[in-house]
């Protein structure tokens, strides 16, 4: 149908396609990678980066600040960047602001926290309502924390803890705070009956050990906590967030009052402020037996793309001191909740899983890097985007360890690379893959150029030029019964030239052309399992999950 525009770009790249000199860009493709386009905010850079699956560049936004750590494309199209201020000495200026970039560049909203005491870092999220979920890193004083129950023993100096804002945006740089959850409030120590917070660890699984001690950096500690990413589901009204230090990941319930989230009580789950559920070091809330399964994580996030993991939550498990080798695996697990959303402990008392559903790197292949930042996502196709952010490598990887696509971040401090050059200090502390189909494309045209590295050696890997996007809602594709168990019949609106099964390793395990608009597939020869089905209508792709 001619009203149908194209959803998603094709790539056209030699299977395997490797050269030996390549250092930057593009290093490898297949044509059986994620179609989508990688968005990166390099860390010591002023610019965004938008490149497509041949490793172009589509689209750029310049600042006036470096990268604070994360960036995200708004379903508007809106650039979301977290800035390095530059002038706030905590997290040696990582962060202070946070910028809003419309598709064309020009700033839409920047605001700042950024002094001695308080300071936007690592991490923010946009909410469904518009505001604005960000970390904040905020001092304690000694005295302060001292009262709060922190043994003098731990306490050389300030304390650096965490807290949640959700900021509503208001004209140029304004916002308002409307709703604040803080660390301190929910502290609790079993050193000292005689000072505040005094309680047995076992016995406040939603609280902070506020006496403990990263062995990183030792009883100087001033970076306590250490959060390095937020995420936000609206389903649920939670929050999740990443706590490096802690070798753990927290969740928290949004559903409080902020006066709420400053005590126990109140919200849906009743707990107020307390976290609802942790994961990752047991021993952090007293259960000493239990085996830890975080070593200095980041990008906790929950799975929403089409993908069997959905619902679930992955995070990026660096490995930092790991024991029997310090390298880093990609985790997903499934908390056990009862029907009315409470999450459930073993009878050990650790919150379950007792392990991850799945790990990814083992040390062997692929050997996966990097033991600060880093992330990574499941794409539409089940497959995992990886960003290895030390070594500004991005890649996409089969299940069953099959490396689709890699690139390395050609940008420095100093700008672009030229192909063949050493890439020391292109940092990416993470990337975002999109859809084609993302709204954020309705109404582009999304051409890529040349890539960003300087003299770059020609590949063989072209895109088809796209057309506009349109909104992804104008195609139908249905599948009936769904789920199957022999048969589906599949029906479409638009014209398409073939439809595909992709089973959960991003294999594709059915592949035929289509003559009509509605199609009967025999499939009760699969295995029991999650699949997804692809249209390629037009010069576009549709896909609906069968679960």
């Amino acid at each position: 149908m001619q009203r149908l525009l194209s959803l998603l770009m094709a790539v056209l790249c030699l299977p395997g396609m490797v050269y030996a000199q390549l250092t930057v860009g593009l290093i490898e493709a297949n044509p059986s990678s994620s179609p989508g386009y990688t968005l990166m905010a390099p860390l010591n850079s002023t610019n965004t980066y938008l490149i497509d699956q041949c490793g172009r560049l589509v689209h750029q936004w310049q600042s006036d600040h470096t990268s604070g750590a994360a960036a995200y494309l708004c379903p508007n199209g809106d650039l979301l960047r977290l800035l390095k201020m530059g002038n706030s000495p905590l997290l040696s200026g990582i962060g202070g602001g946070i910028e809003r970039r419309s598709w064309d560049g020009e700033l839409l909203w920047k605001y700042v926290i950024s002094d001695s005491n308080f300071a936007i870092h690592h991490d923010a999220v946009l909410m469904p309502n518009g505001n604005i979920l960000a970390l904040i890193a905020e001092r304690i004083p000694k005295a302060e924390a001292q009262q709060a129950g922190r043994d003098t023993a731990y306490l050389q100096g300030d304390l650096l803890v965490d807290a949640v804002y959700e900021i509503q945006p208001v004209g140029d740089t304004g916002g308002i705070i409307v709703w604040k959850w803080r660390l301190m409030d929910h502290v609790v120590q079993d050193i000292s009956p005689d000072r505040a917070n005094y309680a047995s660890l076992s016995s406040s699984p939603g609280k902070i050990n506020i006496n403990f001690v990263d062995p990183i950096q030792g009883i100087g500690m001033i970076d306590f906590s250490h959060a390095n990413s937020i995420d936000y589901n609206p389903e649920t009204d939670e929050i999740l967030i990443s706590a490096r230090n802690f070798n753990e990941i927290w969740i928290l319930d949004h559903s409080t009052t902020t006066q709420e989230a400053a005590t126990s009580t109140g919200g849906r789950h009743g707990k107020g402020g307390e976290l609802i559920f942790r994961w990752g070091n047991p021993a952090m809330y007293g259960i000493e037996n239990a085996e830890k399964q975080l070593f200095g994580q980041h990008n906790a996030r929950w799975i929403t793309q089409y993908s069997p993991m959905n619902g679930k939550i992955m995070v990026f498990n660096n490995g930092l001191g790991r024991q029997g080798g310090q390298y880093a695996t990609v985790n997903v697990l499934t908390p056990t909740m009862t029907k009315d959303g409470a999450y459930v402990r073993e009878e050990d008392g650790t919150y379950s899983p007792v392990a991850p559903d799945l790990t990814f790197g083992d040390g062997g292949t692929p050997s996966l890097q990097s033991v600060f930042m880093s992330g990574a996502s499941f794409t539409n196709n089940g497959t995992l985007r990886i960003t290895e952010a030390l070594l500004g490598r991005i890649s996409e990887y089969r299940l069953d360890n099959t490396l689709l696509w890699s690139y390395v971040n050609p940008v420095v401090a100093s700008g672009p690379l030229e192909q063949g050059a050493n890439p020391a200090g292109n940092i990416v502390f993470r990337s975002e893959l999109y859809s084609p189909n993302y709204p954020a494309f309705a109404g582009k045209t999304l051409v890529g150029t040349q890539p960003i590295e300087l003299n770059p050696v020609v590949n063989n890997c072209t895109v088809t030029n796209p057309t506009t996007v349109v909104d992804p809602g104008h195609i139908q594709v249905g599948a009936y019964p769904n789920p199957f168990t022999s048969e589906l019949e599949v029906t479409l609106d638009a014209e398409a030239s073939s439809i595909a099964v992709v089973n959960a390793l991003g294999e594709v395990v059915v592949h035929v052309p289509v003559d009509n608009s509605s199609m009967r597939l025999s499939l009760g020869w699969l295995p029991a399992g999650t699949y997804v089905l692809r249209a390629n209508c037009g010069q576009g792709l549709v896909v609906v999950k069968l679960p």
